[in-house]
């Protein structure tokens, strides 16, 4: 049976408000084995109905559900919204004003004149990584060191606490198995972040993260004091950052990404968005996107396929 367009914007107020609230738990692991136990959507679908409903969905008082940029009774289609996600909010409120995208359209009319604003960010979802703009590329390039947030980058922003203080963080492995190429193919990694946690120092070691600042709410002077230590330059460093207290660094470095669930105003400065969310693969997306460009990625590949793969470089890593 065909779902509505009312019915899918449900969905999505109902897996953002659970994503949110963590109400999922503890029945599920994760928003996406909900997701997908209660729906039947897969991660990607997730990600994309999340965002559309934090960022572009409203309920009024009698429960119906619209898009912030209904007008005259005429409503965007969720698929006519997917496209959107490539775009500011700003932007996207001014091509509806201009009527440079309407209800009216196709969602290949729409997407033909977003092509015309942000024709870089159009091969996210593709592997293609090589239909990026050349100037993102290059600046993807020119990265040798990658410093990380915690909360909402490496983690999925959760903050666990128990009668004594914080209990746990979670990590994802494939996170922590990009960083680990990155390290083999000579790029150096930090970490800058507001809060102190002894899970946050025992990952970083455990990833042989080369620098932690940690307790920094001023991540600017943070930042001077990393670039100096390892003597780079601003266009020689990428920042992942999820929110606007990244945002003093994230605007000084040559390669900007953002987790896919990052505020607006970090996405709107990015170079490169994830797919993924913080905590749930972005930071392995950025990584292997850094990795393609640097050229390292079919070496990696060649080296796990090989007859007798020989991983002493990536243990000795590890260890």
């Amino acid at each position: 049976m065909r779902i509505t367009n009312e019915e899918i914007f449900s969905i999505a107020l109902r897996l953002k408000t659970n994503y949110d609230q963590k109400t999922y738990a503890p029945e599920y692991k994760t928003i996406y084995e909900f997701a997908e136990k209660e729906f039947g959507y897969k991660k990607a679908s997730v990600n994309n109905m999340i965002r559309i409903a934090r960022d572009y969905l409203v309920e009024d008082s009698a429960g119906k559900i619209t898009s912030i940029f209904a007008h005259d009774g005429k409503n965007f289609r969720y698929a006519q919204l997917q496209e959107f996600l490539l775009l500011p909010l700003e932007t996207l409120k001014r091509l509806v004003k201009e009527g440079i995208v309407a209800p009216e359209m196709t969602v290949k009319q729409i997407r033909a004149e977003i092509r015309k604003i942000k024709p870089a960010k159009l091969t996210l979802k593709s592997k293609a990584y090589t239909k990026f703009d050349k100037d993102i590329l290059d600046r993807a390039r020119r990265v040798k060191l990658i410093i990380f947030d915690v909360d909402g980058v490496l983690t999925d922003g959760g903050i666990y606490h128990g009668a004594n203080g914080e209990l746990f963080k979670a990590f994802h492995c494939r996170d922590g198995f990009g960083i680990t190429l990155a390290h083999s193919c000579g790029i150096k990694t930090a970490i800058i972040t507001g809060r102190t946690s002894q899970m946050t120092a025992y990952r970083a070691a455990e990833l042989k993260i080369s620098a932690v600042m940690q307790g920094q709410m001023n991540k600017r002077d943070a930042y001077k004091k990393i670039k100096e230590q390892f003597g780079l330059r601003d266009e020689e460093i990428c920042y992942v950052a999820d929110d606007v207290i990244d945002l003093p660094v994230f605007v000084q470095v040559g390669f900007r990404a953002a987790v896919g669930d990052a505020s607006a105003e970090v996405i709107e400065r990015a170079h490169f968005v994830a797919n993924n969310f913080g905590g749930h693969g972005a930071v392995r997306e950025i990584t292997e996107f850094i990795l393609k460009a640097k050229g390292f990625w079919q070496g990696i590949i060649e080296r796990y396929t090989a007859p007798e793969f020989d991983d002493k470089e990536l243990t000795a890593l590890n260890q």
